[in-house]
């Protein structure tokens, strides 16, 4: 057996290891939720989520923890949510919507798909229609707008359904409503900060 020692120079610009560093994670799958409420400070959840695999997997979280023997109150989750409203205008709102959830669908759908127990023939249906299969690219960088709203009618209404949209009032209402999930705090995704500032405004009112 070989020891080594370690010095560290006196300014040396890392934190010391007994310093406490907040552990986070993103998650999607059982398993993953479950290593973070045994391991995990902070988990954030992915974005276009149903509300019901949102509550979901709060509790798979908190059980993970308790079991663990941790207070399940001390693993914060978070969800990102995608806040669009009309006032971005309709083909911002079609792109920063219906494009992204088709994104995601093209990278990872079936996992996206299995996670909110959606219907495993939609996603076949999506993955065959002409349009998007001819697309060449992710769909919320090169489809033009009539691709995506195109695109709109092969989606299920219920997919599109977890995002905030409409007026910034009923956007604010709606990620207020993540709350009422059990959920810690919401990233509102999908849209910059100066997009995002009406919202936020009605948020606090």
């Amino acid at each position: 057996m070989v020891a080594v020692e370690y010095r560290l120079a006196p300014e040396h610009p890392f934190p010391a290891p007994l310093e406490d560093i907040p552990v986070a994670l993103t998650a999607f799958g059982p398993a993953t939720l479950a290593l973070a409420g045994r391991a995990a400070d902070m988990v954030i959840l992915h974005t276009y989520f149903a509300d019901e695999t949102v509550a979901r997997c709060v509790e798979r979280v908190r059980t993970a923890a308790e079991r663990a023997g941790r207070d399940p109150a001390a693993v914060q989750v978070w969800s990102c949510y995608a806040t669009v409203p009309d006032t971005l205008g309709e083909e911002a709102r079609l792109r920063k919507t219906v494009a992204r959830l088709a994104t995601y669908l093209q990278v990872y759908g079936d996992l996206l798909v299995a996670t909110n127990e959606w219907d495993p023939a939609a996603l076949r249906r999506f993955r065959a229609d002409p349009v998007v299969a001819g697309l060449g690219g992710w769909a919320d960088v090169v489809a033009t707008r009539a691709e995506i709203e195109h695109i709109a009618s092969v989606l299920p209404e219920e997919w599109l359904a977890p995002a905030a949209t409409g007026s910034v009032e009923h956007c604010a209402a709606q990620v207020r409503a993540q709350f009422d999930l059990g959920v810690d705090g919401v990233i509102m995704h999908c849209a910059t900060p100066a997009e995002l500032e009406p919202v936020v405004k009605a948020y606090l009112a």
